[in-house]
């Protein structure tokens, strides 16, 4: 594909998705970061303690990078319900280097349908993007508008 023929956007899951969003966002102002987000890396078997040693460092908010469309281990869950549990907001984003998150093709314990419905945010953004994102969010000190930033998946 050459610069003068780049696609708008593509059909996901049925749905247009357009590279660039059309739709305005308010602008987020943060003097300083003071809070805390942590990036974990999720494979088909991910490590147990790791993960509960990021649970249990008490994380303003874990950012958590999924396989494929959006989805972990079922062995993950107790750890992410966890930290729902403490009052955490837990971010899901994808490690690939293209394409958003699935919304609702799979409802198998830990699918993007499964974890959307614990609570779990979804961001269509990589694992970097997401965490300055959720530390955004968590820094206004505004919960209901932080549930609203980090539910978007495009914002």
């Amino acid at each position: 594909m050459t610069e003068m023929t780049k696609r708008v956007g593509r059909v996901f899951e049925g749905v247009p998705v357009f590279a660039r969003s059309p739709r305005p966002r308010p602008a987020l102002p943060v003097a300083a970061l003071s809070r805390r987000a942590a990036v974990m890396c999720l494979g088909l078997d991910p490590d147990e303690a790791a993960m509960g040693a990021l649970v249990g460092s008490r994380p303003d908010g874990p950012v958590v990078e999924a396989t494929g469309g959006g989805h972990i281990a079922r062995k993950a869950l107790p750890f992410l319900e966890k930290a729902r549990q403490q009052g955490t907001a837990v971010v899901l984003c994808t490690r690939v280097p293209e394409g958003p998150l699935l919304t609702r093709t799979y409802g198998f314990e830990g699918s993007e349908t499964d974890l959307r419905h614990r609570g779990i945010h979804m961001s269509n953004r990589n694992a970097q993007k997401t965490r300055l994102k959720m530390l955004v969010a968590l820094e206004q000190g505004d919960r209901e508008l932080a549930d609203k930033v980090l539910s978007d998946p495009d914002w």
